[in-house]
């Protein structure tokens, strides 16, 4: 998606999409695109409303983690060089969503956090318990 709006004209800096200004800089008097808070928005020239769907195959170890941006910068603020493995040790060691967001919420910053995680073997043990 980056590449996409930027070719379109958006302006890329420190994670986050801006409309450019004339001199390709970031506008960000107009703020930055957050996800959640883009859907829908017209205030974005470079946003196309074309749906992007991409399926991945995932294993039964697998997991996903979905997380507002009070989340996952304050996750890759601490764990800058290991994310990831950070998030893996913490699903793996039986962290659920309450417990990234409470682990987040120690930074006490004023952005919200909010966590889903779905992890393979839970579905795939609920599944198997329906009718």
């Amino acid at each position: 998606m980056r590449e996409e709006a930027i070719a379109r004209g958006a302006a890329f800096e420190r994670g986050y999409l801006f409309n450019q200004q004339e001199d390709g800089t970031p506008d960000k008097e107009r703020g930055a695109i957050i996800l959640t808070r883009s859907l829908g928005s017209t205030k974005f020239e470079f946003m196309d409303s074309t749906p992007e769907i991409a399926t991945r195959a995932l294993g039964d170890a697998s997991f996903v983690l979905f997380g507002s941006d009070g989340l996952l910068v304050n996750m890759n603020r601490w764990y800058p060089h290991d994310f990831a493995a950070f998030v893996e040790r913490g699903v793996r060691s039986g962290w659920t969503a309450e417990t990234f967001v409470t682990d987040a919420l120690q930074v006490k910053d004023r952005d919200n956090v909010s966590a889903i995680l779905w992890i393979a073997s839970v579905a795939a043990a609920f599944r198997s318990e329906q009718p």
